[in-house]
């Protein structure tokens, strides 16, 4: 009983990381998206 419950734990904490990198990725796109959409608004001034 003590390896399967072991074994569950570790499965749950092998998801949970992946979630995590599955998240941080989605906010890195999420930021450069908003850098981009400001870039949009903001005049180029070199123009």
């Amino acid at each position: 009983m003590i390896v399967a419950r072991d074994a569950r734990a570790t499965r749950h904490l092998i998801e949970a990381e992946l979630q995590v990198k599955r998240l941080k990725k989605r906010k890195l796109r999420i930021k450069d998206m908003i850098t981009y959409l400001e870039s949009k608004l903001i005049p180029d001034l070199d123009a």
